[in-house]
């Protein structure tokens, strides 16, 4: 929650992602209420977008030249995997205004690969703060395990998949030789998610 208090106080942008019902868009709501921002007196302070209503990125972009004024301070993109097909002209503009105009963009998604969808001109506006947000009630080593090798970069796919430590199906092999590597390479992957 630290990282998003941060950019909520400071600027910027992070994106947040979680399992369905594992409180991303809760946790998000709790710091801003902490911060005092977006509460009913200053509803004008947070701009709210949501990929299941705004199904396009030009009726969101249109959504926030209505919205977008001088006192917004936080813009928060729901299912913001909605708008990353396409040109992301939404997430293009909102990282690029983030910086100059001093307001957070926090983008909430289910999507642990979201940040490798984002273009390349997109990926470099980004602030490349990603907090993970574990599903407490259903969370085991299994789901923890799953989604670090859900995040592991191509890269590491790669170097995997040419020790055959990769099953035909793609899942991650459980022979004796691959377990000690994967195990590892896994552990310090949760490590880094903070699961």
């Amino acid at each position: 929650m630290e990282s998003i208090r941060n950019v909520v106080r400071e600027g910027g942008s992070i994106i947040v992602v979680g399992s369905g019902g594992s409180g991303k868009t809760y946790t998000v709501e709790k710091v801003l209420k902490e911060e005092n921002i977006g509460n009913d007196n200053d509803k004008e302070q947070v701009i709210r977008i949501n990929g299941l209503f705004c199904r396009d990125d030009s009726s969101a972009v249109n959504m926030l030249k209505q919205k977008l004024n001088d006192d917004t301070k936080v813009v928060i993109v729901d299912f913001a995997e909605t708008f990353t097909n396409g040109r992301q002209t939404l997430l293009y503009r909102l990282f690029e205004n983030a910086g100059k105009r001093r307001f957070a963009v926090i983008v909430i998604t289910r999507d642990v690969l979201l940040r490798e969808k984002l273009e390349k001109r997109v990926r470099s506006r980004f602030s490349g703060v990603v907090v993970f947000i574990p599903n407490r009630n259903t969370y085991n080593m299994k789901s923890g395990r799953l989604l670090a090798e859900q995040s592991l970069c191509e890269r590491e796919r790669q170097l995997l998949k040419s020790r055959n430590e990769y099953d035909d199906d793609g899942s991650v092999s459980s022979s004796s030789n691959n377990k000690s590597i994967m195990d590892t390479l896994l552990k310090e992957r949760i490590n880094q998610l903070n699961l």
